[in-house]
């Protein structure tokens, strides 16, 4: 299933949690964005790498539909594969992205281990490396 959806740099997801709470009158500081899926309830996600441009996609574990795709580092090694559950204790995958870390953390939802780390990319990161901004015809 294809979104039409622009992938998520470092600098939209910042952007996103500088707005912080959507609750009237709230001047908490937020801690982590979760990225989770709001279609299922009681849904979880699984993440695919795409190798072009390079992304890695997120979905909701329930009905496949895409959550957002994050534009990943080109300075980084791609993921590969489909990722459905933890390694760990075979439970399912859960998100978060904190500000200013570049980095969105899946872990798994059970005993909280790291799965994966995502280095996201800037506009400068791309700027850097201009063959990663243009995809093959």
């Amino acid at each position: 299933m294809a979104s039409s959806q622009l992938p998520l740099l470092r600098e939209d997801l910042d952007r996103i949690l500088a707005g912080g709470c959507s609750k009237p009158g709230c001047d908490c500081k937020h801690g982590p964005l979760f990225l989770n899926p709001s279609c299922c309830p009681a849904a979880y996600l699984r993440g695919k790498a795409i190798p072009w441009p390079q992304s890695f996609r997120l979905e909701c574990s329930e009905c496949g539909k895409p959550v957002t795709t994050l534009r990943l580092d080109p300075a980084c090694p791609v993921p590969t594969g489909d990722f459905r559950q933890s390694p760990c204790c075979g439970s399912t995958l859960e998100a978060s992205y904190v500000r200013g870390s570049g980095k969105v953390v899946i872990r798994c939802s059970q005993c909280c281990a790291e799965v994966l780390q995502l280095q996201l990319a800037t506009r400068w990161s791309l700027m850097l490396n201009p063959v990663a901004r243009f995809s093959p015809s």
